[in-house]
């Protein structure tokens, strides 16, 4: 039961997990928008352009037609008007055109009560199909259109083709929410798995620090950046062999963590990398040595104070044409400098690091 609930409210997700594919999940919509709103707006030009050629002027056919084709091509210019880095207006847009679909849907009955309701069905099994929802909320409007076109069934149709209709809108509707449920939750699984996919692809699962896959990526970009000095600093790791040898990996990877931390606090984590097993790298563009200095040293002075150490390297260019890989390698060699003076004086070999 609590797996059916948790696939109702979330398709499977937890909230959070529902929550951060939000984005993903309104510019997937808004996709379908650009494209199935001019879609439909042309579908019913044509049925328009049609029902006159067939039938003359200024019947009932029509005005249901035009005023689907009118609401469709608003919906079109607001999809790509207004749509685009306004989540909320995307959301108004996936239940209006669903509305509009339900509503012609119903219109046509009315009009043809002589007909069974094909359309109606269609939509009903359909319209749910386009969009990326809460398999809660696509039950509720599936269950609300399969109402809607039950009542008018019975109150406009002889009663025979009226029960038809309230038998397949059921059957349909219940067929439609099984459905609609389970893709929903694929499509949202889907989308969660993707971004996940995308996240651990630039950043590192142990520290949440962007990995080298992003170091790579945005090294040559700094240059040209806007930034008139980039300061580089490089961080090792001191005694981590050590401590996974002798405390074990666990404990090595706290140590990781907890000198990630220090650089994501000190240093933000826009520009800060994990480059290698106990090696990290940070640019601070428009930043000065002194002040990058200080920084480091007060992070030094916090993991001491936490049993850790590490060394560290800074150097600073002109961005204009600066060449990233010699910045560096520049503060690299002051990290091993640094890094020698410590098993130096440690007296451990430092090929164990």
């Amino acid at each position: 039961m609590s797996q059916l609930l948790s696939t109702l409210r979330y398709g499977g997700l937890t909230k959070e997990q529902y929550t951060s594919i939000r984005d993903r999940i309104d510019e997937e919509n808004r996709q379908v928008l650009l494209l199935y709103a001019p879609i439909g707006c042309v579908v019913f030009c044509v049925l328009l352009l049609l029902s006159y050629v067939t039938q003359g002027v200024a019947n009932a056919n029509q005005m249901v037609y035009a005023s689907s084709c009118v609401a469709m091509g608003i919906l079109t210019v607001i999809a790509h008007g207004f749509s685009k880095n306004q989540p909320f207006v995307t959301r108004l847009l996936v239940w209006a055109i669903m509305v509009v679909l339900y509503a012609f849907s119903i219109a046509v009955s009315v009009i043809h009560p002589e007909y069974p309701s094909v359309s109606a069905i269609v939509f009903l099994m359909v319209a749910p199909l386009l969009f990326v929802e809460l398999p809660m909320r696509v039950m509720l409007v599936t269950v609300l259109a399969a109402a809607a076109t039950c009542v008018t069934s019975m109150a406009v149709k002889p009663m025979e083709l009226a029960i038809d209709d309230v038998w397949n809108a059921v059957s349909f509707g219940i067929v439609a929410i099984v459905t609609n449920v389970f893709l929903m939750r694929t499509k949202l699984v889907s989308l969660w798995r993707a971004q996940q996919i995308e996240y651990y692809s630039k950043f590192d699962r142990l520290t949440e620090l962007q990995n080298r896959n992003s170091y790579e990526e945005s090294l040559e970009g700094y240059p040209t950046s806007g930034a008139e000095v980039i300061v580089c600093l490089y961080v090792d790791a001191n005694g981590l062999h050590e401590i996974n040898n002798t405390q074990g990996h666990d404990a090595g990877d706290k140590m990781l963590r907890a000198v990630a931390s220090q650089l994501r606090n000190r240093f933000g984590e826009e520009h800060v990398y994990r480059v290698g097993g106990d090696e990290f790298v940070g640019f601070v563009p428009d930043g000065t040595v002194e002040w990058t200095r200080t920084e480091l040293e007060a992070l030094r002075k916090q993991l001491s104070e936490d049993g850790y150490s590490v060394s560290v390297g800074v150097f600073a260019v002109t961005a204009q044409d600066a060449d990233m890989h010699s910045l560096v390698r520049s503060a690299e060699h002051e990290m091993y400098d640094q890094k020698r003076s410590f098993y130096t004086s440690s007296g451990k070999d430092r090929r164990r690091r």
